[in-house]
């Protein structure tokens, strides 16, 4: 599936989610498991437009790892979301 985003949204591959408990006796069911905050940008768009029409380049690009909010983000499917660029919180 090929995806491009639009506007000042970015598409995030989003890091898998740690096991914490993986050698105790506590079981704890995916739905109560929180999504990951870090990922992988995989497609930029080209920016948003300011009031007098300029358009405003994307920070992040391709590649890049990032932070972002937690429940900000749009489902594409279990791995990837679309999210604003302002939803994310920093690189690392």
């Amino acid at each position: 599936m090929k995806i491009k985003p639009l506007e000042d949204r970015v598409i995030i591959k989003q890091d898998p989610p740690e096991e914490k408990y993986k050698n105790s006796m506590i079981y704890v069911p995916d739905s109560e498991k929180r999504k990951p905050q870090k990922g992988t940008v995989v497609a930029v768009g080209p920016g948003r437009f300011d009031n007098n029409g300029k358009r405003i380049p994307m920070e992040l690009k391709v590649g890049d790892k990032v932070i972002y909010e937690i429940y900000s983000d749009d489902d594409v499917n279990e791995e990837l979301i679309i999210i604003r660029e302002s939803a994310v919180y920093c690189t690392i």
